[in-house]
């Protein structure tokens, strides 16, 4: 089970973040074309601007059901979650994210849409002295960006990723 005792810093801004290592939690997700091939496609990437620690195993999960959102025309989706570290504050991040998003094929015109790929920032926590689970989570807020995600706990196979994520 997820360690409950994690405790969450303050809410840090661009400003506060400093020239150091950051741990993240990225969760990985496509349901469109060749699901797999984008996985791999976006995970080759973004080894170009993070070390990637370790992986969790593909899941084929069903889509997401929004009350606000029609997500009828989904396939099923591919998903896997990956620690990485990085110089990258959250924001800088980010945008790197965003542009192998648009790269592979991340539609921005309609909200939960299918999409070729999806990557998000779950979690994330100062260093890698320690096993993720066992630092100080941290915490980040701005337009574009909530840390630790702002859904995470509704989503079981996000969770149940995580456990094998931490506890292999």
């Amino acid at each position: 089970m997820l360690d409950k005792k994690n405790n969450f810093s303050f809410n840090k801004t661009k400003k506060d973040f400093k020239q150091e290592k950051y741990s993240y939690v990225l969760s990985f997700g496509s349901n469109l074309g060749s699901r797999k091939k984008n996985l791999d496609k976006a995970l080759s990437l973004l080894k170009d601007i993070v070390t990637i620690k370790n992986q969790t195993r593909i899941l084929e999960t069903k889509p997401l059901k929004s009350k606000k959102y029609c997500t009828k025309d989904h396939k099923d989706y591919l998903n896997f979650l990956c620690e990485v570290t990085s110089s990258f504050d959250p924001p800088t991040l980010y945008e790197n994210i965003v542009k192998i998003e648009d790269l592979i094929g991340h539609n921005r015109i309609r909200k939960w849409a299918p999409r070729k790929i999806d990557i998000d920032i779950l979690l994330m926590a100062s260093g890698e002295e320690k096993k993720f689970h066992q630092r100080q989570w941290l915490k980040f807020e701005d337009d574009n960006l909530s840390i630790p995600h702002y859904d995470l706990a509704n989503r079981k196979f996000l969770l149940s990723l995580l456990n094998e994520l931490f506890y292999p």
